[in-house]
């Protein structure tokens, strides 16, 4: 098993859209071999992604026909909104972020039609999965690698990403690489 720990170093943040719900900034990351890269970052309510922000200005985000499992309300009595993931198809490498969500049998149809190569899972247990319904959900999407994301959003004690991975890699033929945040 490959316990190597990933991470990037923020330079610098311009914000290119700021709204009531999300907002777009455009990052340049110092990478782990030296170089940089622009990363475009949607920040939501306490969760962020990297998605391509297109030269026409549109993103694409994949609609979720349901409610989001939580209690409904961040902390500080804002609502947490509509669940949303996102599929991502960047040079031929399929990404599927599953954001915050529960558990759902949707996960079979995107593993067996758009057959994701990496699966960005929450496992944090209150706003979203806990850890045996994200190794379901790994199992279902199928994707060669996951990452476990949102183990550390409103949970009411510390989730270790590294149970779910040492889970995951015992049980499947699954990479999990655990992010440094």
């Amino acid at each position: 098993m490959n316990d190597t720990v990933h991470f990037e170093k923020t330079l610098s943040s311009e914000t290119l859209f700021e709204g009531r719900v999300i907002t777009l900034t455009k990052d340049t990351a110092l990478l782990e071999n030296g170089k940089t890269a622009t990363r475009e970052v949607v920040h939501h309510h306490g969760g962020a992604c990297i998605l391509p922000y297109f030269a026409d200005g549109t993103i694409c985000m994949v609609r979720q026909f349901r409610y989001a499992m939580h209690s409904g309300f961040l902390p500080d009595g804002r609502p947490f909104g509509q669940a949303a993931s996102i599929l991502l198809n960047i040079g031929g490498v399929k990404i599927y972020d599953l954001g915050d969500t529960a558990l759902q049998q949707d996960f079979k149809l995107v593993g067996e039609i758009y057959k994701p190569d990496i699966a960005f899972v929450p496992i944090g247990g209150r706003a979203n999965m806990n850890i045996n319904e994200a190794l379901v959900a790994a199992r279902w999407l199928g994707a060669g690698i996951v990452v476990p994301i949102h183990y550390d959003l409103y949970t009411e004690g510390n989730v270790d990403p590294f149970e779910f991975k040492s889970k995951l890699e015992s049980t499947t033929n699954i990479q999990c690489m655990v992010m440094r945040p």
